[in-house]
């Protein structure tokens, strides 16, 4: 697994406050996170179909693979 960005996931999301917020882990990705980079199971890169998919239908795409991995 190569080291990747928060910012590049589908799994961040706009929070109520206004911050974005990683679904799967429930931590806040902040602007500090632009140059760091993290081994995440969890990444998944932004999918496009007729209009880029929510964070939450990434976030349940990342479970079904990892559940079929088990």
């Amino acid at each position: 697994m190569s080291p990747v960005q928060c910012f590049g996931c589908g799994l961040v999301a706009q929070d109520e406050i206004g911050g974005k917020r990683c679904l799967a882990l429930k931590r806040i990705v902040g602007n500090n996170d632009r140059n760091q980079y993290w081994s995440c199971y969890y990444y998944l890169p932004v999918i496009v179909e007729d209009k880029p998919l929510t964070a939450f239908e990434h976030l349940l795409l990342k479970q079904a693979e990892i559940d079929r991995k088990k």
